[in-house]
């Protein structure tokens, strides 16, 4: 049997999808799409931080 993937618990009688993915409530839905922004947010972040572009944005913002 499938289970949500956000809490692991069982399906009742509506299923919320995201793409593929499937919830058991809204609840565990907007869950999930919150913690993939925050994961999306911290990736384009690090990248930044990599390629130099938080101290250029930074003088840009100040100037």
């Amino acid at each position: 049997m499938k289970r949500c993937e956000t809490c692991g618990g069982p399906f009742g009688l509506i299923r919320h999808y995201h793409y593929a993915h499937q919830f058991c409530s809204r609840r565990c839905k907007n869950r999930y799409l919150q913690r993939l922004a925050e994961a999306v947010a911290r990736r384009r972040s690090a990248l930044a931080r990599l390629t130099g572009l938080a101290g250029r944005l930074r003088a840009q913002h100040q100037s």
